[in-house]
């Protein structure tokens, strides 16, 4: 019988070993050192699991207690020559364990929608559908940018040219975050945490902040993060809107405004990632000319038996 070993990573050098695993598994979805550390800032506990098979390392796997919710939130992956020995299920097994001794009885994951092998194998286990991420990405060489264009006495600036701010754009994500489909189980953290861990992080920068005002009050903004492993790449973090706003073009203005600064800084590529039952940001990004490419699945399970 082969030796499966599973432990936890103790350092800079396993975090490593794991991201090499985990970037050979998702090539389409790289992280580095940077996006490792920012995982863990933005989490209340986290912790990461190598698995060496007869002395060769074989998979990995993270989990974690994001700020905003209770429920921890992981994955398992496993070099392809190594899969169906049992790698995965010691990985699952570790990340229980590790969930149970934080007080949790469920997991979540995330699986490419395309990954027929990984959902049947979350399937028999007893994971279900919590939601989609349909995933989007806009090539920015191509792409030509429209004007703007807000609605009456509202004004597009950055972050970085009103830092007084902070605190209307906490007010504007407080209001529109409960209404994402799909966070329903979510919490908007008190202000000077979700400042940190949100609008802070290493992949965060003022000047890729773009707010909606009106007067002097932040009625919107648009905020991209920086993604150090694939820096040709800008990711949106989020959309946002007050309620009273919405209907008024100010997501399209503050989105336009978004596309044009990438292009104008050299960005090659925007990508963005919207629950499927989220139509009107959606509808926004297919007009804007984003195109699909392959979304995730968001699971929800059972601890493994014995945790």
């Amino acid at each position: 019988m082969p030796e499966i070993r599973v432990f936890p990573a103790a350092g800079d050098a396993d975090d490593l070993r794991s991201i090499d695993v985990y970037n050979a598994v998702f090539p389409g979805h790289p992280v580095g050192p940077m996006e490792s550390r920012e995982w863990r800032r933005q989490s209340r506990g986290a912790e990461v699991f190598l698995a060496e098979l007869d002395g060769e390392l074989a998979g990995s796997a993270h989990i974690a207690i994001p700020s905003y919710t209770d429920t921890p939130t992981g994955q398992a992956y496993v070099l392809a020559e190594y899969r169906r020995r049992g790698v995965g299920q010691a990985l699952y097994a570790a990340a229980s364990a590790w969930a149970a001794a934080h007080g949790a009885k469920t997991l979540r994951t995330t699986i490419d929608d395309d990954d027929r092998e990984s959902l049947g194998w979350a399937d028999r286990r007893g994971f279900r559908e919590h939601s989609r991420e349909a995933l989007v990405e806009l090539d920015l060489a191509t792409h030509e940018p429209l004007p703007a264009e807000p609605p009456a006495g509202v004004e597009i600036v950055t972050w970085a040219e009103r830092p007084e701010l902070a605190r209307g754009l906490y007010d504007v994500a407080a209001e529109a975050s409960p209404d994402i489909p799909g966070s329903e189980d979510e919490q908007v953290e008190p202000y000077e945490e979700w400042l940190s861990v949100h609008m802070q992080g290493e992949g965060d920068r003022p000047d890729g902040t773009f707010v909606a005002v009106a007067g002097d009050d932040a009625v919107g903004y648009a905020k991209f993060s920086f993604w150090a492993a694939k820096p040709d790449t800008l990711f949106h973090d989020l959309t946002a809107v007050k309620r009273a706003w919405r209907g008024r073009g100010v997501a399209r203005a503050l989105k336009r405004t978004q596309l044009a600064w990438a292009k104008e800084q050299g960005y090659r590529y925007a990508r963005t990632s919207n629950e499927e039952r989220n139509e009107p940001i959606r509808r926004l990004n297919a007009r804007l000319g984003y195109r699909p490419i392959p979304g995730r699945v968001v699971l929800d399970g059972p601890l493994a038996p014995g945790a």
